[in-house]
């Protein structure tokens, strides 16, 4: 029959249980079962513990909360040993770790290694010869695979090993006298001529050094050219390319070609002009966008960055001061509207691509038209205030008009310094600047098709405008939007499934419908209807007679690519930071909302709350069945006062809004108090930065759809190039 065992332990001990514990007697752990020692192991001895301590568990004899609080070890790490002694037993605590073979630093790379570290040669040279990393080289050297490194004054007199028959590298002499057949450039078996030598390679802690030591400042290595250009004998500074190591944020200069290609520098010598002096034009181009695309959010966050390493990614010695830089940007920003002539030509260039590229779209260009707002907490003027959908609060600040393609690249950005609306803004700014950039209307489509269009423009429900439809029209220009009135909802007989492609190539059911609507104008326009799973219809309108009805269904709901567009803007490129510190006037004529008219329909507005307050106070005062005498008479002169105050309140709102006739609703910004008249933030350098950030979301872009095609989840494409573009590595430009 089982006794109970008292829970006595020796002094000292630590319980694990009533029936278990353990003490450390003399560097040893010994396990108790009440005062009898069942159990010892070294201190040092972790393999003994983990296997004693799961076969109690396994045993029942504790659990592993009991031994994870009694040692103060992890549960996890008692969950894992506990593990393993179920499926490995107890030699599965003594076998020794498994370590992963080398598969760069194979036994050809080693001799190759050993015979270079012998000759004397660097351990940055090695590297790039046998293609293996230093820190891996370094780490055969201390284990004695590799002999270490010998320094330039131990190999005065030693003679030269020659490497392995089977390896062969190029051995660098030291300035050895050049034969007729070597100064002569050799080709490869490709056909390609070999690059140049750059020189040695460097390390980041060499070029660190260097750049500490400088005469004229971190950095300034090029001290000849630097006094030239302060003496006003040099235009700009020559780009010098080095053979350097681990620079910080190198991988960005993948992103080059597609910066070039998306027309970075093609028009910079025709429209911008800087003074003598050190830095390229083309430069500062560059700079901006790769600080862009490594999310440098601003030019004073340039302070935090390795001037000289950028320096070695520009071909120049440092990069600009932030000082100098501000210089620089106020001097290509100084002419007004010169950034929205370059970005007039980018766009008229890109729009031509996007047609060319698209058998579908030839003659027809798409082009998504939103508004954004850049909201201003600063103190400089008073800017109007504003709606801010995102936010649900009105502040101050500016709407810019961004017009994207399908996929959501951008063409072009316009400035309404006072909002006026999407309509005013398509019709004073968007579809003049179409007209002048977009392609034209083949003549021989245009006078043989009276229904041709020469481009569509997709917009939200805020440009619902009839009669704007009709004058766009007239100029042979479609509309997208949805329905601002569409009434009741279609039977469900006229919707029929169809197979709808988007934008992005997936392709998905729709239910659709389609009819002619005549507008409040008399014009006659195309509506389509989408029904949802739960039975509700979105209604959209389009002016094109051309378009087939699926493409209308894939087209208008494609307008979430510029919402996304403008959230990743705001999100990697801090779209809406101020550029420049100032304020410009507006012109003295520019139509704003009169302030008293204003105040008075904010009065009318609070009159008609009280107003409906009392209105209310009224309809809930009732009279209590089997009411008294006395309850009566206050029940009736409670409501006639009720009565009375709602007479008030109506005459009182009635002469509020007889003011309405003698106070117009806008008047000129110079009829209003100098204090009270608004201003507008600097556009020029906000432009000329807005458009630099388009270039380089656009070449993000286009990596990205290189990239996607590799990728087993395709929103991926991005994250994977913001971390390429701040990986360091080697460039090693080919001159």
């Amino acid at each position: 029959m089982p006794q109970i065992q008292l829970p006595i332990f020796p002094a000292g001990s630590v319980e694990i249980n009533r029936d278990l514990a353990c003490r450390t007697e003399a560097e040893q752990v010994v396990y108790y079962n009440g005062h009898l020692p069942v159990f010892t192991h070294a201190k040092s001895d972790l393999a003994s513990f983990r296997l004693f301590t799961s076969q109690l568990i396994l045993q029942g004899s504790a659990t592993q909360g009991q031994v994870a609080k009694a040692f103060g070890v992890p549960l996890v790490g008692i969950k894992r040993a506990t593990k393993v002694y179920r499926h490995r037993g107890a030699a599965g605590f003594f076998v020794p770790k498994a370590r992963r073979q080398g598969t760069k630093l194979n036994a050809v790379k080693l001799e190759e290694a050993r015979a270079w570290l012998v000759q004397g040669e660097p351990l940055a040279v090695v590297s790039r010869r046998t293609g293996v990393l230093t820190d891996t080289l370094r780490k055969a050297i201390e284990a004695g695979r590799l002999p270490p490194a010998k320094k330039r004054d131990e190999m005065v007199g030693a003679p030269i090993v020659q490497p392995p028959v089977d390896v062969q590298p190029v051995v660098r002499a030291v300035n050895p006298e050049p034969s007729e057949a070597d100064s002569k450039p050799k080709a490869s078996p490709n056909g390609w001529s070999p690059a140049p030598s750059l020189g040695p390679s460097t390390t980041l802690s060499e070029r660190s050094l260097a750049d500490s030591q400088a005469p004229m400042g971190y950095g300034t290595t090029r001290t000849l050219e630097r006094v030239l250009a302060s003496c006003g004998l040099l235009l700009s500074v020559g780009l010098e390319f080095v053979t350097a190591e681990d620079v910080p944020q190198g991988g960005v200069l993948c992103a080059l070609p597609a910066l070039l290609t998306e027309g970075l520098l093609k028009h910079t010598r025709s429209l911008y002009r800087l003074p003598p002096g050190y830095y390229p034009l083309e430069s500062l181009f560059l700079y901006l966008a790769l600080l862009a695309l490594v999310r440098c959010r601003s030019i004073e966050q340039t302070r935090y960055e390795s001037p000289g390493e950028w320096g070695k990614l520009l071909g120049l010695d440092r990069l600009p001061e932030v000082r100098t830089l501000r210089e620089k940007i106020g001097i290509l920003c100084g002419k007004e509207g010169q950034a929205a002539q370059w970005q007039s030509r980018l766009a008229k260039e890109w729009m031509e691509g996007v047609s060319g590229d698209d058998a579908e779209k030839v003659g027809l260009g798409l082009f998504y038209v939103d508004g954004h707002t850049r909201v201003y907490s600063g103190s400089l003027g008073p800017l109007p205030r504003l709606y801010v959908a995102r936010q649900k609060l009105c502040l101050r600040g500016t709407t810019d008009y961004w017009v994207n393609g399908l996929g959501g690249e951008p063409f072009f950005v316009v400035t309404q310094p006072i909002h006026e609306g999407l309509i005013a803004a398509l019709r004073d700014q968007v579809i003049p600047r179409l007209l002048a950039d977009a392609p034209e209307l083949d003549p021989t489509q245009r006078d043989s098709d009276p229904q041709a269009m020469r481009f569509a423009v997709i917009f939200d429900r805020e440009g619902f405008s009839p009669k704007l439809f009709a004058d766009l029209k007239e100029q042979r220009i479609g509309i997208l939007t949805y329905h601002k009135y569409p009434g009741q909802n279609w039977p469900d007989q006229e919707f029929s499934t169809r197979t709808v492609r988007l934008h992005t190539g997936e392709e998905v059911e729709r239910e659709l419908a389609e009819r002619g609507t005549q507008l409040s104008n008399g014009l006659w326009v195309r509506e389509v209807r989408v029904r949802s799973s739960d039975g509700k219809q979105v209604s959209m309108l389009s002016t094109n007679l051309k378009l087939d009805l699926i493409q209308i269904a894939a087209w208008l709901p494609a307008r979430w690519s510029q919402e996304n567009f403008l959230k990743y803007m705001r999100e990697h490129f801090d779209l809406d930071r101020v550029i420049e510190q100032g304020t410009l006037p507006l012109p003295e004529t520019t139509q704003v909302v009169n302030p008293a008219r204003r105040q008075l329909e904010q009065q009318i507005r609070r009159e008609h709350g009280g107003l409906q307050r009392l209105a209310a106070r009224f309809g809930t005062h009732t009279l209590p069945e089997g009411a008294t005498a006395e309850q009566v008479q206050a029940f009736e002169q409670e409501g006639g006062q009720l009565r009375e105050k709602i007479q008030g309140q109506t005459a009182l709102i009635e002469q509020l809004k007889g003011k309405r006739p003698h106070l117009a609703p806008k008047g000129a910004l110079k009829e209003l108090p100098q204090e009270q008249r608004y201003r507008q933030l600097c556009p020029e350098s906000k432009h000329f930065i807005d458009t630099i950030q388009m270039i380089a979301y656009r070449a993000e872009s286009a990596l990205a759809r290189e990239v996607r095609e590799h990728l087993q989840r395709e929103d991926d494409a991005r994250a994977l190039l913001r971390r390429v573009f701040c990986h360091a590595r080697q460039p090693a430009p080919r001159l």
